[in-house]
């Protein structure tokens, strides 16, 4: 192994130990011993001369006995949300990420670092991820040029503010229903987010009202709505900003869906499979509806990407909705997230485990497998150079993954 091979590995070492060191420095060589004693003999050698060298008193380490379960790719590992990590957006010069979380905040990270840059509050907190209509940010996007951040969360909360200096553009409170999307039309125009209607005509589970408004918002303030018969659960414009998919549940179903962004007119929509069959503890059957968290376009807008709770992502023809090809994880955990690629030759996915997997989008094979979470995946972002990924998660972290190491590049 070449010096700067060695480097390199304790650089990724410090990158993925710098929560903890930046709150504890005295936990650095305990650290970096922990991440560098599975490496090879020329890390392990550089590790033993530098923990040997260490100045002051020297306190005892305490050993891992065995490997930490994450994937080479894991680059960095950022404590971002207490209570959860609901959604996440790298920028466009993939140095900095925003994600937003049960705590009701916004907050922008450097992403070598994982050092906090700002915050903006966007909702009232809630009691964690798992349930959003108790309060949190739940989700964000950023403009293409990195100019603006939209967040949404509870009680009907969307805050556009400035990255560059945390300063609010526009601000809306509402009261109602959580935020459940939001995007960015690819010219930077316009904004758009869908929250539960409590006007809704028909209800779901537990009485919560389950139709949605989706609101498109211009810069010179105008601002129209598209009413849609369900609870819209993500949404994305098309490249060519002509087109928007939406992920919606609702009826006991899941489906998605794509309008004319202009008209707002239903092109076509296309329903996912049977509700699945689960067996519970007390041996009774019951069917629960294969919801679909998350959707895509690829770059050039030929196709839709959905993930969905039987495990399955699925490509759609973007104009006539015909499905044209699935893969599915072996594990069978729930997907709830998905990305594609800027050049879409990959697509990523993560689930209710916690896993990501990189596939081929051409032939459906998985490419990798990224561990490093410990609790469901909420949010999926790719840097426009696509090597860098972005993912929120329930354990309240967001998390850094290098895609060229994630393909053995």
């Amino acid at each position: 192994m070449s010096q700067p091979e060695v480097l390199e590995a304790f650089n990724r070492a410090l990158a993925l130990e710098a929560r903890h060191v930046s709150r504890d420095p005295g936990l650095l060589f305990q650290q970096l011993q922990n991440r560098l004693q599975w490496e090879g003999d020329e890390v392990r050698a550089a590790l033993n001369s530098t923990i040997a060298a260490r100045p002051g008193r020297r306190k005892a380490l305490i050993r891992l006995k065995t490997e930490l379960r994450e994937s080479k790719a894991l680059i960095g590992t950022i404590d971002a949300h207490k209570g959860g990590a609901n959604g996440c957006a790298i920028a466009l010069d993939a140095e900095y990420v925003v994600s937003v979380g049960a705590d009701g905040m916004a907050r922008q990270w450097d992403r070598r670092t994982g050092q906090e840059i700002r915050s903006v509050s966007i909702a009232p907190p809630g009691g964690g991820s798992y349930d959003q209509f108790q309060g949190g940010a739940t989700c964000c996007a950023l403009s293409p040029d990195g100019e603006f951040a939209v967040c949404g969360g509870a009680q009907g909360s969307v805050c556009i503010w400035e990255p560059s200096t945390g300063r609010e553009l526009w601000r809306s409170v509402a009261s109602g229903y959580t935020l459940n999307a939001c995007s960015v039309v690819p010219d930077g125009t316009k904004t758009l987010w869908a929250k539960v209607d409590e006007a809704g005509s028909h209800f779901g589970f537990h009485g919560t009202p389950m139709d949605s408004l989706l609101h498109i918002r211009q810069w010179s303030g105008e601002e129209r709505t598209i009413q849609v018969k369900g609870h819209v659960r993500a949404c994305a414009v098309s490249p060519d900003g002509t087109l928007l998919a939406l992920a919606v549940y609702g009826a006991m179903e899941g489906h998605v869906e794509v309008r004319n962004l202009r008209t707002g007119a239903q092109l076509w929509k296309d329903k996912h499979p049977p509700p699945i069959r689960t067996v519970l503890d007390s041996g009774d059957e019951v069917g629960f509806p294969p919801e679909i968290p998350d959707c895509a376009f690829t770059p050039d807008g030929g196709l839709v990407l959905t993930a969905s709770r039987d495990s399955t992502l699925r490509l759609w023809n973007t104009r006539s909705g015909t499905w044209v090809r699935s893969f599915a994880l072996e594990t069978r955990s729930p997907l709830t997230a998905c990305a594609v690629t800027p050049d879409g030759a990959a697509t990523l996915s993560g689930s209710r485990g916690g896993t990501l997997t990189l596939w081929e989008t051409t032939t459906g094979i998985a490419l990798a497998r990224l561990e490093g979470h410990g609790d469901e995946v909420t949010a999926l972002t790719i840097a426009p150079d696509g090597r860098f990924a972005a993912s929120a998660s329930r354990d309240e972290t967001v998390r850094i993954w290098d895609l060229d190491i994630a393909r053995g590049g």
